[in-house]
């Protein structure tokens, strides 16, 4: 047997979805978003750990350690998932081009 999603929370008769945006997370629907609190994601985890544990599955390290989303989404990485032709250009990526003009010295 094998758990295909992650758990969700249910949230406006609706269950949502953990989207880790790097500075906090929320508990996502398709109506509305809501930072999860310390409650949702103990009760999210606890869920977790016992429906593992029903089913016999493993419990792995970094999922016992906490609460962990399907997706990241960090700011520093945005647009990173994109092919590199059709990503951003970063300011430090731009090549600045200077025209040069040549002196004629007199002789």
């Amino acid at each position: 047997m094998k758990i295909f999603a992650y758990p969700g929370y249910l949230i406006g008769g609706e269950i949502s979805k953990l989207v880790n945006r790097g500075y906090q997370q929320f508990l996502k629907t398709t109506k509305t978003e809501v930072p999860a609190t310390a409650d949702h994601l103990k009760a999210l985890h606890d869920f977790a750990e016992e429906m593992k544990e029903a089913l016999g599955l493993p419990s792995l390290y970094n999922e016992s350690l906490g609460t962990v989303s399907e997706s990241y989404q960090y700011d520093r990485v945005k647009d990173r998932d994109e092919p590199v032709v059709e990503r951003p250009k970063r300011p430090w990526e731009t090549v600045k081009v200077k025209a040069t003009v040549a002196k004629k010295s007199r002789a």
